[in-house]
């Protein structure tokens, strides 16, 4: 199962990345930077869902 604290991290260092291309007015590779935005959103809203199925499971089982 992936871990969600290094999607966190390089999350927030690709938009710190993104932050310091717009004020600096260098836009190259600005889609690149979304696009790992991007996939590691999608990545962490999969972990989340993950966790809330293994909860309702836990739950129905009643496992803790």
């Amino acid at each position: 199962m992936i871990d969600y604290a290094p999607l966190l991290m390089r999350i927030e260092r690709n938009t710190k990345t993104l932050s310091d291309k717009c004020l600096n007015k260098r836009y190259a590779g600005f889609s690149n930077d979304i696009a790992q935005i991007h996939a590691d959103l999608t990545l962490l809203a999969m972990w989340v869902v993950a966790q809330e199925s293994k909860d309702i499971f836990d739950d129905l089982t009643g496992v803790k």
